[in-house]
């Protein structure tokens, strides 16, 4: 075959041409293959092939134009037959890569998937927003439902402080979990957490637990009012226990309301005392008004004398418990005492009564010995004495003095510038009231004298016939 240039060389730069082409696509496939080192083992191994694939070919395409020039002989059979076997081992190896190849997604597969994407990212982000307005609003629902749950809890807080009621929750084992208010001396922080046997004195401290006990026990209410502690110092509590339940209904603990009721107790056991006392002075009572009457009507000469001077001692008596109720029979003031006998007689224009003492307290069972016989001294310088006249006096005066059994009173009542006064005749029933009664009934020591300037009469009054000043003193004249 005859060398020809003309064709040779055409023949030659078509094969070089060939030879770069396929290693510019083996660089573009180098290049790609670096970009995208997230792809799968079978297409990296596909781009493997397909590189091989091309570098052969190069390879081939220059074996080629070389021959041209500086033919070998055997080389270009050699080098033809190798390509073709590699080129069929790599076909083979590429065969099962195919249909992975195939399943690759076109541009607009991959546009519309990507299309589906934007969608779905797009009803995602709509739904997060209705979710954190959602949120928002279940936020600024629960804020209002907590202001309104803290403005309900101080006033709850603010209506049991000053009511002395405690409300409290326990568990089964009867362990505080909750207590409105302080309790016993006792602050929340030691309260709760404990239970009955480590927060309760010993008395009262069973009874209290039966009634929670039984609560628990029965899942029915108890009630009772338990008294805590022994002596006057002792408090009472009304206690109003009920089962505390779970949301599936089963006992779980219990709830009690316990209501301070002390004062109201001491209340009722001070009023049964002033009944039993009330009941034993009606009875002494209505034993002086029995003999009062038997005496008045002894020394009476006519009905209408009876009823006279019997009025008026039943007035002094009555007088008396007045004072006595005013006082609720705590004690009577001597002062009170003395105006209110002799009230009448300090009523007129320039007062002939002069009243001197310091602020004394005396005993209920005194008022009434004590008034009758006022009410008997100034009956009779109304009658025969200082108050008969216009010139008249009489002084009542009382001073503190020491005692073998403390500081008792004297009393001293004394008669000035009335007619002149002598012994009587006989001993009627005021001098029985003073001299015999008076002695009697206050331990006291009467000393009774008609002298003639005026009738004079010492009261020594002993300390225990005396009431301790109550809070604030007494008033002093």
């Amino acid at each position: 075959m005859l060398r020809r240039p003309d064709i040779l060389i055409p023949q030659a730069a078509a094969d070089l041409i060939l030879a770069t082409s396929y290693l510019a696509i083996l660089s573009g496939l180098i290049w790609f293959r670096r970009r995208r080192p997230d792809l799968v083992r079978d297409h990296r191994l596909l781009a493997l092939l397909i590189g091989c694939f091309l570098a052969l070919s190069a390879a081939a395409r220059l074996v080629d134009a070389i021959s041209i020039w500086r033919p070998v002989p055997g080389m270009l059979v050699l080098s033809k037959a190798a390509a073709a076997l590699a080129f069929a081992a790599i076909i083979v190896a590429m065969v099962p890569l195919l249909p992975n190849l195939v399943r690759l997604p076109s541009a607009r597969q991959l546009h519309e998937a990507n299309e589906r994407l934007r969608r779905e990212v797009a009803a995602h982000e709509s739904t997060l927003l209705e979710l954190e307005t959602a949120r928002r609003d279940l936020e600024s629902r629960v804020a209002e439902r907590t202001k309104d749950l803290g403005l309900v809890t101080a006033r709850f807080k603010t209506a049991l402080r000053g009511s002395k009621v405690y409300v409290s929750s326990q568990d089964r084992n009867l362990r505080y979990l909750a207590i409105t208010e302080p309790m016993l001396g006792l602050g929340i922080g030691e309260i709760v957490g404990r239970t009955d046997e480590e927060v309760l004195p010993a008395e009262g401290r069973e009874e209290i637990i039966a009634l929670k006990r039984r609560a628990l026990d029965s899942g029915l209410p108890s009630d009772g009012e338990v008294g805590i502690g022994q002596g006057p110092t002792a408090l009472w509590y009304d206690f109003h226990v009920e089962p505390l339940l779970d949301a599936a209904g089963a006992v779980v603990g219990v709830t009690c309301a316990a209501v301070d009721i002390t004062e109201r107790r001491r209340g009722e056991d001070h009023l049964r005392l002033l009944l039993r006392e009330l009941t034993h002075r009606s009875k002494n009572l209505l034993a002086v008004i029995q003999a009062m009457a038997r005496q008045t009507a002894r020394h009476a000469g006519s009905i209408e004398a009876f009823l006279d001077r019997f009025g008026a001692r039943l007035q002094a008596l009555a007088t008396s418990h007045d004072l006595l109720i005013q006082e609720s029979w705590h004690g009577v003031s001597l002062d009170g005492l003395v105006r209110s006998q002799l009230g009448s007689y300090l009523d007129r224009t320039g007062s002939q009564v002069l009243i001197v003492g310091d602020g004394v307290l005396l005993k209920p069972d005194v008022a009434q010995s004590l008034g009758l016989a006022l009410h008997e001294l100034s009956s009779n310088a109304e009658k025969f004495g200082a108050l008969s006249v216009p010139n008249g006096r009489v002084s009542i005066a009382w001073r503190r003095v020491a005692q073998s059994d403390g500081e008792g009173v004297e009393l001293l009542w004394a008669e000035s510038g009335g007619p002149s006064v002598g012994p009587p005749a006989r001993r009627g029933f005021g001098t029985l009231v003073i001299e015999g009664n008076l002695p009697r009934s206050l331990d006291a020591r009467v000393d009774l004298a008609f002298a003639a300037q005026g009738v004079r009469c010492r009261i020594l009054i002993p300390a225990s016939r005396l009431s301790p000043p109550r809070e604030g003193g007494t008033r002093a004249i």
